[in-house]
């Protein structure tokens, strides 16, 4: 059984090799020589090295050999052996010191020739890899991947209150983003009509940083918004924009979408974070949109955070602050203040009495585009004279093909759907048409009859 071989072993051989005139011939010496050639470069090395490395187990022996020689770099109190003892069995290191579950031999024991590897093989081998630092800030490249795709936070209900939350300050995440300051988060959405008489769609989102911590000029800083989807696809081309804002003065960042969908950033001028001027700053993104969502109360999840590197809002989780727009549709109803039939003589043969005039009902919406609409009328109170005689069934609502009757129970009068542009709907019936008083077969007596009639509008499909 031959010997393992060990430093001390290498550099008496390697000293023979060199007094000899020619090269070795026998193939045996010359993969030995090889070898110790590798294990002793390799000691040197590890001496010089003052972390620890994570050594190759694709060759078993180079594995062996580097635990013996670099114990005492890795807590480790025993001294290095200097040789194998000579006996049988060869030493085995300590398996603490090794990646693998089992410790290979340093020698076969059914062969007087080691298996060792070529050494073509060991010198293409990449350096062993290193032991990454967890304090550093930039992302691991699996997570950078993630926060340039999808969106891996949790998202919140839709039913979250429209009072804009405050975040804690230098917010460490799992993935070593840190969230810089508190954020007081706003949202504002407003109409008005530019040089071309156009109706211009604004939403205003409004970060304002009350605490300004664990900003460094050394490493980059960044403000980040995320607009919700359906709000997202309705922006304006071109006219997003972000600006700085402190004591009265405004200072316009160059804002760029991404990292992720949906967002928008910019990178923090390092002047102003070495001077810790964006403690009380605000910073506004605005953006114009060509509507709003179809009919819906409120648009909820915009989000706004100052981070230490890029990345998606949604894997911040509840570290970035939110907000909610509160759209608010609203309804309009004009109905005329009073339907007049004029005077008549009663004969006891009357009939349809139409109006004097034609009726019209317009409906008007704010924020409510694509909203349905239901349009409804019943009878408040029955024709009734002045001295307290009571007409009943001689109200009716008739159109082209309906003749309705008005009582206390609503009717449906017309339905339909709210338009952008125009935002208002006209209903106007002509005098025979509309509100009529049919007074056939009804015994009426001379005086002065009215009714009232109550109208209602309804947001229902």
């Amino acid at each position: 059984m031959e010997e393992p071989l060990t430093i001390e072993i290498c550099k008496k051989l390697l000293e023979e090799l060199e007094r000899e005139a020619e090269s070795p011939d026998d193939s045996i010496r010359l993969e030995k020589k090889k070898t110790c050639e590798i294990l002793l470069e390799q000691t040197n090395t590890q001496d010089q090295e003052q972390e620890a490395t994570v050594p190759d187990t694709e060759s078993p022996e180079e594995t062996n050999e580097e635990v013996v020689t670099t114990l005492p770099d890795r807590e480790k109190d025993e001294p290095v052996q200097p040789s194998t003892p000579e006996s049988n069995s060869p030493t085995t290191p300590e398996p603490s010191t090794s990646d693998s579950e089992t410790t290979p031999e340093l020698s076969t024991p059914e062969s007087d020739i080691p298996e060792i590897p070529k050494a073509s093989v060991t010198e293409n081998e990449a350096p062993p890899m290193e032991i990454p630092d967890e304090t550093n800030d930039n992302l691991a490249p699996s997570e950078q991947s993630n926060a340039d795709g999808e969106e891996t936070g949790v998202t919140k209900n839709s039913h979250e209150p429209t009072v804009p939350s405050i975040k804690n300050s230098l917010v460490t995440s799992l993935l070593g983003v840190s969230v810089l300051g508190d954020s007081k988060l706003t949202v504002a959405y407003s109409t008005g009509v530019n040089g071309n008489n156009e109706v211009v769609k604004t939403i205003v989102m409004e970060n304002e940083v009350t605490k300004a911590v664990g900003l460094s000029i050394l490493t980059k800083n960044y403000v980040l918004f995320k607009v919700p989807a359906e709000v997202a696809s309705q922006i304006e081309p071109g006219s997003v924009s972000l600006d700085y804002i402190k004591t009265g003065t405004s200072d316009r960042l160059s804002v760029k979408p991404g990292p992720a969908e949906n967002q928008f950033y910019a990178e923090l001028n390092t002047s102003l974070i070495s001077l810790n001027l964006l403690s009380g700053s605000r910073f506004k993104l605005q953006f114009n949109i060509k509507g709003l969502p179809s009919c819906v109360d409120k648009i909820d999840n915009f989000k706004s955070a100052v981070v230490n590197d890029l990345v998606s809002l949604d894997v911040l989780g509840s570290s970035s602050a939110t907000a909610s727009l509160d759209i608010n549709p609203t309804f309009n109803l004009n109905v005329p203040a009073t339907v007049d039939f004029g005077s008549h003589e009663l004969t006891g043969r009357e009939t349809i009495i139409p109006r004097l005039t034609p009726m019209t009902v317009s409906i008007s919406h704010s924020n409510a585009t694509g909203c349905n609409w239901r349009l409804q009328a019943s009878l408040a109170q029955s024709m009734k004279s002045t001295e307290g005689h009571v007409l009943d069934d001689v109200l009716y609502f008739k159109t082209a093909t309906t003749k309705q009757s008005l009582q206390k129970a609503a009717i449906e009068i017309a339905t339909g759907q709210m338009t952008e542009s125009p935002n208002q709907t006209f209903l106007t019936f002509a005098k025979e048409e509309g509100i009529i008083l049919d007074l056939t077969g009804k015994q009426a007596t001379p005086s002065t009859y009215s009714a009232d009639i109550q109208w209602s509008l309804i947001n229902a499909p």
